[in-house]
């Protein structure tokens, strides 16, 4: 199961920045308290950044009325995040997929490399699949050096270039075969390739304005969008001095949270999104169409505690360790 790639979580501070105890205010427009469009969609993104630093529980309700959880931990950080196509768990030295296959889950452990991003979905992506086991698991890792041989196969080319100092051999350069070999499609692409790059640990390919694609490719196919994503596409909107604006407050699952409607977004991977934030910083709601497919994720329970088990497979998954064999 392929997943996203790196997500950055940079949001600009406000000198005009919102306090908790004056959020009710945010009701008013924001011209009318003076916030620029841009401004606003900063302040918002940065309540959504603080996220990152707590200790939480969260159950969503997804468009197709299932459910989807995150959690999270610090000390050490840990994240997960269980869709109904499985699970994600990202801690500091391991990264788990789980994939859910009928009544079985299966589940594959693997080495987190420093480069790996701690958002659990763009993390996902830098390991094998679930179902692949350790046939497509392996071997991808190695597979930017397997491109090895291909980049030896200009300086092939080696020979032929005083070639053309003999009579004879001058036209063999220029035969079609020859020239192209090096750059032939199957060896240029291998190191360039999604499993093998990120498996090797690489930094994850962003997309459209900074948004990794992967991860809005993954939000598309589970139905569920991590709060890391939904800040990467806030960053890239507070970039478009174009966009429209409109913000409202309300309350979900019991908590306060401000909530913005973005539309004609230039230079990100959506024109039009939504998406709310509570006081504490997690992400209340999310409605977009991503890779044509609707998301429309909405907070149904939040707690400030979280649950040791929401780290690690379940008991009755089968799991597979490689991170012996990574060593």
């Amino acid at each position: 199961m392929r997943l996203p790639s790196a997500l950055t979580a940079a949001a600009g501070m406000l000198a005009a920045a919102v306090t908790v105890a004056g959020c009710g205010d945010l009701g008013e427009s924001a011209a009318a308290q003076g916030i620029a469009r841009n401004d606003l969609i900063s302040e918002v993104a940065t309540q959504l950044g603080t996220a990152q630093t707590l200790t939480y529980s969260a159950t969503y309700r997804l468009a197709d009325g299932q459910t989807a959880s995150i959690a999270q931990a610090q000390r050490p950080r840990r994240t997960a995040l269980v869709h109904p196509g499985g699970r994600w768990i990202v801690t500091d030295d391991a990264v788990t997929t789980c994939v859910q296959q009928d009544r079985d889950l299966d589940c594959t452990i693997t080495t987190r490399s420093e480069q790996s991003p701690t958002d659990p979905a763009a993390s996902a992506a830098a390991a094998p699949s679930a179902t692949a086991g350790p046939a497509s698991g392996e071997p991808s890792a190695p597979g930017p050096s397997s491109a090895g041989p291909s980049a030896p196969g200009p300086s092939s080319a080696g020979p032929s270039a005083p070639g053309p100092s003999s009579g004879p051999s001058a036209p063999g350069p220029s035969s079609g075969p020859s020239a192209p070999g090096p750059s032939s499609g199957p060896s240029a692409p291998g190191p360039s390739s999604g499993p093998s790059a990120s498996a090797a640990g690489a930094p994850p390919s962003s997309g459209t304005g900074g948004v990794d694609a992967e991860a809005v490719a993954e939000a598309a196919r589970t139905g569920m969008i991590m709060p890391a994503t939904v800040l990467a596409l806030l960053n890239a909107a507070a970039l478009d001095s174009d966009v429209d604006v409109e913000q409202h407050d309300t309350t979900i699952a019991g908590h306060h949270a401000t909530c913005i409607t973005l539309d004609r977004v230039v230079g990100g991977p959506i024109a039009r999104f939504g998406a709310c934030v509570t006081t504490e910083g997690a992400l209340g709601s999310f409605t977009g169409v991503l890779d044509g497919k609707t998301v429309d994720v909405a907070m149904t329970h939040y707690s400030d505690r979280t649950d040791s088990d929401a780290f690690v497979p379940p008991r009755y998954a089968r799991t597979v360790d490689h991170r012996n064999s990574e060593r």
